[in-house]
């Protein structure tokens, strides 16, 4: 599977669909792979960003730009794939 990513100014950019397809998902290496990438980018100052991508709507849904904030987020998502067995 191929995961439109988008990096701009240091920040690492999915759209909300994707990542609802993603975190839904059974391909457990692409998640993996974004969470890694994610993880990378916010360790270097960066933020991950969940937005809309509709061409009247781009707005932020989520903005995680510290280490513990995104552990918790990827810790309840992790969470949610393990109820769904992913």
């Amino acid at each position: 599977m191929t995961v439109p990513l988008q990096v701009k100014d240091k920040n690492l950019y999915i759209s909300e669909e994707t990542w609802n397809d993603l975190k839904a998902g059974d391909n457990s290496v692409a998640y993996s792979s974004v969470k890694a990438l994610a993880t990378a980018t916010v360790a270097r100052d960066g933020a991950f960003i969940i937005h809309r991508a509709h061409e009247d709507d781009t707005s932020v849904l989520n903005n995680l730009h510290r280490p513990s904030e995104l552990k918790e987020f990827f810790d309840a998502v992790d969470k949610q794939r393990a109820n769904l067995g992913l």
